[in-house]
């Protein structure tokens, strides 16, 4: 196991290979931020009773080889509740059903804010095991988690569950602006945009940037999606701002402009992406994001 403990403590951009890497939280506004989690068979993220703030953002979980437990723990029974948990853009999935995974399990907490994940594949997405209180679950995708999408041992008090995403799964709660559809993402384990004729662009609703915390105080959220964009007031559900087609458009856009800009930027460019000096298409990473480029160089 790899213990996090200590306050402002960051785990970001690494990936976990090994059957049993568990991550254990402790501590105050630790940040868990673009990490990926493969070939786990237990509990990949557990947050301990007691913790604070901790900010879960852009994690992607492979739970294919799991046989039993959760992929994400938060709290525990008998211990402390863990407060204002953020859970935002993190894919949770397994390709092919898994009869033995669950997704997230709360055991106790108070304020917790799960926003813009995709779940895909788990016998139940999330489960309520414990005490908690002011549960919040909107703009998520759910596909194929069985029959109880929402496992409920115990309703949490203030619980919101609203401008979600379910395909063939069932939340067993009542949704007035959720959708029961193939929300039409491009490749499910590969590429999660959602299609120019997905049901639920612009479907999802808006979250405040701040929000009262469980002990009264204020927290701040950082919206953007898995790859970093700002969100506009237009929500999509799941884990990007932007659907396919407006992301190629905005990679074409970006791709214009260094072209404009950079005299030789043809050979610059393919020196940079190690490819031949052809005019054919290719790949180049700008800053966190992939600019395709569809243009001859």
């Amino acid at each position: 196991p790899v213990l996090v403990k200590g306050d402002a403590c960051k785990v970001l951009e690494n990936t976990f290979e090994g059957k049993k890497t568990l991550l254990i939280v402790e501590g105050a506004n630790t940040e868990i931020c673009a990490n990926t989690f493969n070939g786990q068979m237990e509990t990949s993220l557990f947050v301990k009773g007691g913790a604070n703030n901790p900010k879960i953002y852009s994690n992607t979980f492979n739970i294919s080889p799991m046989q039993s437990g959760s992929v994400i723990v938060v709290g525990e029974k008998n211990g402390e509740a863990v407060k204002n948990c953020v859970m935002l853009n993190n894919v949770i999935y397994d390709g092919e059903y898994n009869e033995e995974a669950l997704g997230v399990t709360f055991a106790k907490t108070e304020s917790t804010y799960v926003y813009n994940n995709i779940i895909d594949g788990a016998k139940g997405a999330v489960k309520f095991a414990g005490e908690n209180s002011g549960v919040m679950l909107k703009n998520n995708i759910y596909l194929e988690c069985g029959d109880n999408c929402y496992v409920i041992e115990k309703m949490p008090a203030k619980f919101v569950s609203d401008y979600n995403c379910f395909y063939e799964t069932y939340p067993r709660t009542i949704e007035k602006n959720s959708f029961f559809t193939d929300p039409y993402v491009v490749s499910r384990g590969g590429d999660w945009h959602l299609m120019a004729d997905s049901p639920i662009i612009s479907a999802g609703t808006q979250i405040n940037e701040q929000t009262i915390g469980a002990d009264g105080e204020m927290i701040t959220l950082d919206l953007s999606d898995f790859d970093g964009m700002g969100r506009n007031n237009s929500y999509n559900m799941g884990i990007y701002a932007a659907s396919a087609a407006e992301a190629t458009e905005a990679d074409e856009d970006a791709a214009r402009i260094i072209l404009s800009c950079l005299p030789e930027a043809g050979k610059i460019i393919r020196a940079i992406a190690g490819l031949p000096f052809l005019p054919s298409g290719g790949r180049v990473c700008c800053a966190s994001r992939k600019i395709r480029l569809p243009v001859s160089l």
